[in-house]
């Protein structure tokens, strides 16, 4: 496994970034935690495993809070890149009520601003090196960041006496 911390305009949102390659097929025993997670596979097939029943992951998942442990099979030969978010760092990307991914993994394609997420995994799959995809991921979710967000980003920078304007449109 590989780390990457994320460029500074996505530090604020992700924690940091992993890839995950493997040669042979391995399991990956995971504990509760208190982070979203967005997983893109890029090769290979993963699947898991939760209360005796193992089903197949999509391409690319959001997965929420977890309280219970569960089992991550890694086929040969797959590779994948997950995105772990800090708490909160989500709703920057996202418009659905992420609450409700409590314990449980849903495609990514199913959320309104990451409907094109095929592209992303057939864009991952052709990198020249694992820099390249973290690139290529920290561009696609920089393009995803909702526009109020960017917008008092801006504001804050630029000209602090346009704050309040930026507060108050990010109210209505």
């Amino acid at each position: 496994m590989e780390s990457y911390t994320p460029s500074i305009n996505l530090q604020s949102y992700i924690k940091i970034f992993h890839i995950i390659e493997s040669d042979h097929a391995i399991e990956n025993f995971v504990l509760p935690d208190t982070a979203i997670v967005m997983a893109i596979r890029f090769k290979g097939i993963v699947s898991a495993k939760e209360n005796g029943i193992e089903y197949s992951l999509p391409n690319a998942v959001l997965s929420g809070l977890r309280y219970t442990p569960r089992l991550i099979k890694y086929s040969a030969k797959s590779s994948n890149v997950l995105v772990v978010f800090h708490p909160g760092g989500p709703a920057a990307f996202f418009r659905e009520p992420l609450h409700e991914l409590s314990g449980i993994s849903v495609p990514l394609n199913l959320f309104k601003n990451f409907a094109d997420v095929n592209d992303l995994t057939e864009r991952l799959s052709h990198a020249e090196s694992n820099v390249d995809r973290i690139r290529i991921v920290e561009e696609v979710l920089v393009s995803k960041l909702k526009r109020n967000i960017m917008d008092l980003w801006y504001c804050m920078l630029s000209n602090r006496s346009n704050l309040t304007r930026a507060i108050h449109a990010l109210k209505s």
